[in-house]
């Protein structure tokens, strides 16, 4: 009888075992896995692209540190509809912030304030956020 009790115990054991490396994070992006947002980010120097697909429900943030070259960056985003809400902040080398938007079905092209060149920053906060896509741009103004 203790047999079937140990053998049962490391059986629970390597099923659990199994269930945390299915949860583990490798890959993790939104709080869910990626293949449930394709999420997809192009960070080089003065040029940066954000771009989401397939949404539902998502509250997060993700912040990334990205470098441009000049003070100005020129912003573009056009999405699908959204639900929820889903903002786009940028602070400049010096922490200033120098854009900030909704990122809503409607299409933006706009340039940012002048900042401090160097390493900025780019936040995007997302709370319920459902949408088919969401994306958005930065680059270079000059």
């Amino acid at each position: 009888m203790n047999t079937i009790t140990i053998r049962g115990h490391l059986f629970a054991t390597a099923l659990v075992l199994l269930a945390l490396g299915a949860c583990s994070d490798s890959g993790s992006i939104l709080g869910l896995d990626i293949a449930d947002n394709s999420v997809q980010v192009s960070n080089v120097e003065d040029a940066f692209h954000w771009q989401a697909s397939s949404l539902a429900d998502v509250t997060d943030t993700e912040t990334y540190s990205w470098t441009i070259t000049t003070t100005t960056a020129s912003v573009s985003h056009s999405n699908a509809a959204l639900s929820g809400t889903a903002t786009v902040t940028v602070t400049d080398a010096d922490g200033t912030q120098v854009y900030t938007s909704a990122l809503s079905d409607a299409s933006v092209d706009a340039t940012t304030t002048a900042g401090t060149a160097g390493t900025w920053t780019v936040v995007v906060t997302l709370s319920g956020a459902t949408t088919d896509h969401i994306n958005f741009q930065l680059a270079d103004a000059t």
